[in-house]
Protein backbone atom coordinates (compact mmCIF):
# COMPACT_ATOMS: atom_id res chain seq x y z
CA UNK A 1 0.00 0.00 0.00
CA UNK A 2 1.44 3.45 -1.05
CA UNK A 3 0.46 6.32 1.32
CA UNK A 4 1.64 9.03 -0.78
CA UNK A 5 3.39 9.67 -4.48
CA UNK A 6 7.33 8.33 -4.55
CA UNK A 7 7.97 11.54 -5.95
CA UNK A 8 7.33 13.57 -3.14
CA UNK A 9 9.52 15.40 -1.12
CA UNK A 10 9.39 13.79 2.14
CA UNK A 11 11.23 17.39 3.95
CA UNK A 12 7.34 18.58 2.68
CA UNK A 13 5.96 15.93 5.68
CA UNK A 14 8.00 16.99 8.29
CA UNK A 15 8.36 20.78 7.89
CA UNK A 16 5.17 21.51 9.93
CA UNK A 17 4.77 20.27 13.97
CA UNK A 18 1.00 19.16 14.72
CA UNK A 19 1.28 22.84 16.38
CA UNK A 20 1.40 24.41 13.08
CA UNK A 21 -1.50 21.94 11.46
CA UNK A 22 -3.76 23.40 14.18
CA UNK A 23 -3.02 26.86 13.88
CA UNK A 24 -3.22 26.36 10.42
CA UNK A 25 -6.85 24.50 10.97
CA UNK A 26 -7.99 27.37 13.11
CA UNK A 27 -6.62 30.00 10.64
CA UNK A 28 -8.72 28.24 7.72
CA UNK A 29 -12.14 27.52 10.23
CA UNK A 30 -11.82 31.62 10.39
CA UNK A 31 -11.42 32.57 6.92
CA UNK A 32 -13.52 30.20 5.91
CA UNK A 33 -16.71 32.34 7.70
CA UNK A 34 -14.95 35.43 6.23
CA UNK A 35 -15.14 34.31 2.62
CA UNK A 36 -18.17 37.28 1.73
CA UNK A 37 -15.30 39.47 2.86
CA UNK A 38 -14.55 41.11 -0.27
CA UNK A 39 -10.65 40.81 -0.11
CA UNK A 40 -10.72 37.04 0.86
CA UNK A 41 -13.54 36.02 -1.21
CA UNK A 42 -10.97 37.92 -4.33
CA UNK A 43 -8.37 35.74 -2.72
CA UNK A 44 -9.87 32.54 -2.66
CA UNK A 45 -11.69 32.93 -6.23
CA UNK A 46 -7.98 33.49 -7.29
CA UNK A 47 -6.24 30.83 -5.67
CA UNK A 48 -8.91 28.61 -4.52
CA UNK A 49 -9.35 25.80 -1.29
CA UNK A 50 -6.10 24.69 -1.82
CA UNK A 51 -4.19 27.40 -2.07
CA UNK A 52 -5.88 29.48 0.55
CA UNK A 53 -4.81 26.92 2.71
CA UNK A 54 -1.05 26.41 1.81
CA UNK A 55 -0.92 30.13 2.45
CA UNK A 56 -2.62 29.64 5.53
CA UNK A 57 -0.18 26.85 6.27
CA UNK A 58 3.17 28.92 5.74
CA UNK A 59 1.73 31.58 7.76
CA UNK A 60 0.98 28.94 10.80
CA UNK A 61 4.96 28.55 12.32
CA UNK A 62 4.38 32.58 12.77
CA UNK A 63 1.05 32.39 14.27
CA UNK A 64 1.81 29.79 16.75
CA UNK A 65 5.58 32.16 17.70
CA UNK A 66 3.05 35.09 18.57
CA UNK A 67 0.79 33.06 20.60
CA UNK A 68 3.73 31.83 22.05
CA UNK A 69 4.98 35.16 22.82
CA UNK A 70 2.06 36.74 24.35
CA UNK A 71 1.49 33.42 26.51
CA UNK A 72 5.10 34.26 27.96
CA UNK A 73 4.39 38.25 28.77
CA UNK A 74 1.27 37.15 30.13
CA UNK A 75 -0.76 38.50 26.76
CA UNK A 76 -3.57 35.88 27.07
CA UNK A 77 -5.19 35.42 30.71
CA UNK A 78 -8.48 34.03 29.43
CA UNK A 79 -7.90 34.30 25.87
CA UNK A 80 -8.62 31.09 24.16
CA UNK A 81 -6.54 29.53 21.77
CA UNK A 82 -8.89 28.72 18.58
CA UNK A 83 -12.07 30.65 19.16
CA UNK A 84 -10.14 34.22 20.42
CA UNK A 85 -6.35 34.32 19.51
CA UNK A 86 -6.28 33.16 16.30
CA UNK A 87 -9.47 34.96 14.58
CA UNK A 88 -7.56 38.04 16.46
CA UNK A 89 -4.61 37.03 14.47
CA UNK A 90 -6.06 36.70 11.15
CA UNK A 91 -7.99 39.76 11.65
CA UNK A 92 -5.21 42.28 12.77
CA UNK A 93 -1.82 40.61 11.78
CA UNK A 94 -2.40 39.32 8.14
CA UNK A 95 -2.33 41.12 5.10
CA UNK A 96 -4.55 39.36 2.30
CA UNK A 97 -4.59 40.96 -1.20
CA UNK A 98 -4.99 39.74 -4.71
CA UNK A 99 -1.65 40.07 -6.09
CA UNK A 100 0.64 39.73 -3.05
CA UNK A 101 -0.79 36.85 -1.47
CA UNK A 102 -1.10 37.03 2.42
CA UNK A 103 1.41 38.60 4.16
CA UNK A 104 2.05 39.04 7.97
CA UNK A 105 1.55 42.42 9.65
CA UNK A 106 2.37 41.24 13.11
CA UNK A 107 4.54 42.92 15.86
CA UNK A 108 5.58 41.56 18.98
CA UNK A 109 4.09 45.09 20.58
CA UNK A 110 0.64 44.35 18.38
CA UNK A 111 0.81 40.86 19.64
CA UNK A 112 1.18 42.03 23.54
CA UNK A 113 -1.57 43.96 22.98
CA UNK A 114 -4.14 41.35 22.12
CA UNK A 115 -5.66 40.70 25.65
CA UNK A 116 -6.98 44.18 25.37
CA UNK A 117 -8.45 44.18 22.65
CA UNK A 118 -9.95 41.25 23.16
CA UNK A 119 -11.40 41.54 26.45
Amino acid sequence: MMLFPPTMDIEILTKYSADHVNAAMCMWEHVAFRLRDSTWHDFFESNGTAGVRTALIECAPICETFYLVAAENDALDGVTYDWDFVPWFVDNCLSVSHAAGITCTATTEKILQCRKELT
